[in-house]
């Protein structure tokens, strides 16, 4: 039984955190950039935020080549009124302490 119990504590605790992971989807309708270069970016309203994401918007590394790839996306999205959706990182808010890193992002079909 203690195993069992331990088991589903350990299930809870896994299936938890990746619904930590914030999502949204919209117009861009905030996009600069912060020293030491990282993209700000707000996408409609984040549903599943994170604790550490009291902004409600995201932050891109643009030292990171994934990051310097998500804002050609963002550049090219805002630059055709396009609207995009964005997944986060599991509540990473390790590139700006108050907004979360994005996992990836897409432009809306």
């Amino acid at each position: 039984m203690k195993f069992f119990v331990k088991l589903l504590a350990v299930f809870l605790s896994v299936a938890s955190v990746s619904s930590w992971a914030g999502d949204s989807d919209g117009l861009i309708t905030i996009l600069y950039i912060q020293s030491p270069g990282v993209a700000l970016v707000k996408a409609g309203t984040i549903v599943n935020t994170p604790g550490c994401n009291t902004a409600n918007q995201w932050a891109v590394s643009l030292s990171a080549p994934d990051g310097k790839s998500m804002y050609a996306l963002l550049l090219q999205a805002q630059s055709q009124g396009l609207p995009i959706g964005i997944h986060g990182d599991t509540g990473a808010c390790g590139d700006w302490p108050d907004r979360e890193r994005p996992s990836y992002m897409y432009i809306v079909p």
